[in-house]
């Protein structure tokens, strides 16, 4: 890529070294750089991202101002940094921990790992006026990479909003169960097939082969379907569920008397979906997720690993198959469409839940139909249909097994001849007390040094929860004092 600079500065009366342009104009004042960027220090914000770096002056004047602002520094490449890292005022800034320096190229990325709305607040967005004057295309190439990226980090701010409070709650509550458990048998494979059972409606006919090979098969049963084969009398193996909604527990309503099968949560699912599991004696093993505070446990025990796409419960249930080891794996009602005039099979908690709410003036037909049509459906045949994000679940799942060197040798039946193993899943004991006493202190002497850099670990396990506080109002520390209230009181 060619440089917007040239290998070349000049000097400005006051003795500092001004980059130039390619197209000859000079990046700053040729009289005093350092005057002219004092009229950016009054800036006041804690994240800015500073699009063009030029000899840095300006950054140097904000950052004087504002040591405690993180400075996004943007520049067009990596051959544009290289030149103006030879000027002594770029060449210090470098060494500052506040101040970050990307292309464009790694801004969106940059910014998804760095920005925290519920800390830094608004984020303020800084132009070099002789970058924006000599550039103006770049300059608006960058900021519209800033508000997609801005957008997607809203949307998981929304979520952290929506369910951090839950997430907090179920983790803690889990790994005080999970700190009691002992060790859970795993199935094995023995030259069978796992069958993942995902509740799309093709379910209904594709049961039938479960029904009548079930000694082929080691069934894996997604939540949504695992109520659709109880109904129907098939023995499931394994359940996997990895939604944190509380809802979610009326998956789980419907146990099977005799032989529970193993129940593979996420450390954040509702603990009344564990409760039910394990009052009907099912063995439970609990999957890592990416959530803060389940990371920090991480380091106290060992936990199972499902990967799951953007949130795919058919993946993770495959992705458990896989790490017991299975080289065949076929799935059943994964259809990522909707057919037959319907989104699930028959026999989900939908049907409960539509039907239980039907009137003469409003069938459950009508609740059916509002869930298919929330988006703008696609037609993928006779009678099927799908939506922009179904077609790229669909696509996630076969990602998935291709990345994992499995080949698709009919429709949906998967084979690899590379065999997994899973880790023994209980191989490290898991102390709640100890993790409750670290989580704790930690976050005290959070709050009363405010020093974010020493307790990085415990600041990131209370974002979400303080997403989740209503007092929006509040000063950053003050809600987390009541985050810290809040985990005192889940793990009592």
């Amino acid at each position: 890529m060619k440089s917007i600079y040239k290998h070349e500065t000049e000097i400005a009366k006051n003795g500092s070294a001004i980059p130039i342009f390619e197209n000859g104009n000079l990046v700053h004042s040729k009289y005093n750089p350092q005057a002219e960027a004092a009229k950016m220090a009054d800036r006041d914000a804690r994240y800015a991202v500073v699009i063009g770096v030029g000899g840095g002056y300006h950054i140097e004047s904000m950052h004087r101002a504002h040591p405690e602002m993180k400075i996004i520094a943007v520049e067009n490449s990596q051959d544009d940094f290289d030149i103006l890292r030879d000027i002594p005022c770029v060449r210090s800034l470098l060494k500052e921990a506040n101040i970050i320096f990307c292309t464009k190229n790694n801004l969106a990325k940059t910014l998804l790992s760095t920005y925290i709305p519920v800390f830094h607040g608004d984020l303020q967005i800084t132009t070099l006026r002789a970058w924006t004057t000599n550039y103006p295309e770049l300059d608006a190439e960058i900021r519209a990479i800033i508000n997609i990226a801005l957008k997607n980090i809203s949307a998981d701010f929304s979520v952290q909003t929506h369910f951090g409070r839950h997430w907090h709650r179920n983790i803690l509550e889990n790994l005080k169960y999970f700190s009691a458990q002992k060790a859970v048998s795993l199935p094995v494979p023995n030259g069978r097939t796992a069958a993942v059972i995902a509740a799309g409606p093709t379910l209904d006919v594709a049961i039938k082969k479960i029904e009548k090979y079930r000694k082929n098969y080691v069934v894996i049963a997604t939540d949504t379907a695992f109520s659709a084969l109880v109904k129907r009398g098939i023995f499931c193996d394994v359940v996997v569920s990895i939604d944190c909604q509380n809802v979610s527990f009326r998956h789980f309503l419907h146990f099977p008397q005799k032989n529970p099968p193993l129940c593979v949560f996420d450390i954040g699912s509702p603990h009344s979906s564990i409760a039910i599991a394990a009052k009907n004696g099912a063995p439970i093993l609990f999957s890592m997720s990416a959530h803060p505070l389940a990371v920090l446990a991480g380091q106290f025990g060992h936990f199972l690993s499902l990967e799951s796409g953007a949130g795919t419960v058919t993946i993770a249930a495959a992705d458990f198959a896989r790490q017991l080891g299975f080289c065949d794996i076929e799935l059943f009602g994964a259809d990522f469409s909707y057919s037959r005039g319907k989104p699930y099979a028959a026999g989900t908690y939908f049907d409960e839940i539509f039907g239980g709410a039907e009137s003469r003036i409003s069938r459950s037909e009508n609740a059916f139909c509002a869930l298919m049509f929330r988006t703008k459906l696609i037609a993928e045949g006779a009678g099927v249909f799908s939506t922009e994000m179904l077609k790229k679940y669909a696509q996630t799942t076969r990602d998935f097994f291709y990345q994992h060197g499995f080949s698709e040798i009919e429709k949906n039946k998967f084979h690899t001849s590379k065999k997994s193993v899973i880790a023994k899943a209980h191989s490290v004991p898991f102390s709640f007390q100890d993790f409750r006493t670290y989580l704790l202190s930690e976050t005290e002497k959070l709050l009363a040094e405010k020093n974010i850099e020493k307790f990085k670990s415990v600041f990131f396990a209370h974002l979400p929860l303080i997403a989740a506080i209503k007092e929006k109002n509040l000063p950053f520390f003050d809600r987390l004092k009541l985050a810290y209230e809040a985990s005192v009181r889940y793990t009592v």
